[in-house]
């Protein structure tokens, strides 16, 4: 299912936790919540019922979901903390992109 880069199994070594992802589209984005962010802003990246998702102050603006997303949630697990910055707004089509990194 994963393409290129590490799997989402398990490690046999430590566990990278420096990860950026770029352009990454938010899921099932809340209309509510982008109308007050904008671009430039810092989410917050938390776990929801063990699924990454983008928060703004205590709302979930929408959830992270790519190839490769395993990582993340594990290092979330670990207690790694990290934060997507909007890069693209499009309210009209209630589109978020974000790119994610450490906070």
């Amino acid at each position: 299912m994963s393409g290129g880069g590490s799997s989402g199994g398990p490690a046999s070594g430590p566990l990278n936790c420096d990860i950026v992802e770029s352009d990454k589209v938010l899921q099932s984005p809340d209309a509510s919540v982008l109308e007050k962010i904008k671009k430039g802003d810092r989410l917050r990246v938390t776990l929801r019922s063990s699924s990454p998702v983008a928060v703004s102050g205590k709302e979930v603006a929408g959830s992270i979901i790519y190839d490769g997303v395993e990582r993340l949630i594990r290092c979330l697990r670990e207690g790694h903390e990290y934060v997507a910055h909007v890069t693209f707004l499009n309210l009209k089509d209630d589109e978020c992109r974000v790119t994610i990194r450490p906070a």
